[in-house]
């Protein structure tokens, strides 16, 4: 009798160490598909089936990380087409340039999350920058900023270059020329420029506070609303502006925002 037992044991617990394992991992299979990605299992069994698992568990880890950088991608291009559409709806309504460059200006700034930004556009003579309009500093901080020559400071270079500049501390960086910037402390900035055509119309800023850092998705959708901007000026029937922006200079109310950084 005990010869024909002990056999029927021995093999008893060796399927159910096959066995067990392999329903584990059928079912952390179900799991995943069923959109459960990052699943894990735990199999000690010293062979074939624990190597399994273990490449198991990595092709899972790897699912979870492509689902969420997807996400992150759909994330991000859904705020992008946000802001253009919220953008292009201002258009919609009114070819004032002003009012579109303030509708892009908030726009970018909610998107960014920051509450400092402006938008420079070139003079007539296409030598100097004017601050068109600001967000987040008063009066005086903006007419120590205006005037950039082409290739001065952040924006300058952005505007030279025809090329985004990202800074991760203005108060630092060797290319500040305004030394009025250091009063926002340790700063960063994201510039783009403003471009239609192959020609740069100026340059669009946003400032984080306390070292607030710009990514590359950022600086993709802030020139998204760069070219978008630069478009739109040249849309007939739009509003320019004069040279100087004289008439935009007159007070804060339609050109910027007196508040303290």
């Amino acid at each position: 009798m005990l010869g024909v037992v002990l056999p029927a044991l021995v093999v008893y617990v060796g399927v159910g160490r096959i066995t067990g394992p392999i329903a584990k991992l059928i079912g952390a299979a179900q799991e995943v598909a069923g959109g459960s990605f990052g699943r894990t299992i735990s199999v000690k069994t010293g062979d074939e089936l624990e190597d399994l698992a273990r490449q198991f568990n990595v092709m899972s880890a790897q699912l979870q990380e492509s689902y969420s950088d997807l996400e992150r991608k759909v994330a991000n291009r859904t705020r992008e087409l946000a802001t253009l559409n919220a953008i292009a709806a201002v258009v919609s309504q009114s070819l004032d340039l002003q009012e579109i460059l303030s509708s892009a200006l908030e726009e970018s700034l909610e998107a960014m999350g920051v509450k400092v930004g402006g938008i420079y556009l070139m003079d007539d003579e296409g030598t100097l920058l004017k601050l068109a309009i600001f967000r987040g500093f008063d009066a005086g901080f903006a007419a120590g900023i205006d005037g950039l020559k082409v290739g001065e400071g952040f924006s300058g270079r952005v505007v030279q270059l025809g090329e985004p500049v990202v800074v991760e501390d203005m108060a630092t960086d060797p290319w500040l020329t305004r030394r009025i910037v250091q009063q926002l402390g340790h700063a960063s900035l994201a510039s783009v420029p403003l471009s239609s055509k192959g020609e740069v119309l100026g340059a669009l800023f946003v400032v984080g506070i306390d070292r607030r850092t710009f990514g590359a998705q950022d600086v993709q959708l802030l020139r998204s609303i760069g070219h978008q901007i630069g478009w739109l000026s040249r849309t007939p029937g739009s509003t320019r502006a004069p040279s100087g922006w004289p008439s935009w200079r007159s007070g804060t109310g339609s050109r910027g925002t007196s508040t303290t950084p």
